[in-house]
């Protein structure tokens, strides 16, 4: 995993408003990528299932992992709603 690539590409998806935090922000959108933390334990089928409906790439990263890409420790899940940038991010994970 090219953990500085990834970042930069997150950046310039929150730059361009195309990032979203949340299990409950994610059901609302139409992502192209989701990307979530092993412990989210109580949302991962409501995470499967909207990937599953939206057609979008669903990975689950383990916890430091994720939480070295975000540097926040809040958050446990993201959506990428850029085609683009989550075919990017999928080709450097």
């Amino acid at each position: 995993m090219q953990t500085a690539k990834i970042k930069a590409y997150l950046g310039f998806a929150i730059k361009s408003r195309a990032i979203v935090y949340g299990v409950d922000n994610i059901e609302k959108t139409k992502p192209q990528l989701i990307i979530y933390s092993a412990n989210l334990a109580s949302a991962k089928r409501r995470l499967e299932n909207h990937a599953q409906k939206t057609k979008a790439t669903i990975i689950m990263l383990d916890d430091k992992a994720f939480n070295e890409l975000t540097n926040n420790e809040r958050i446990k899940a993201l959506a990428v709603l850029s085609e683009n940038l989550a075919k990017a991010i999928k080709d450097n994970l």
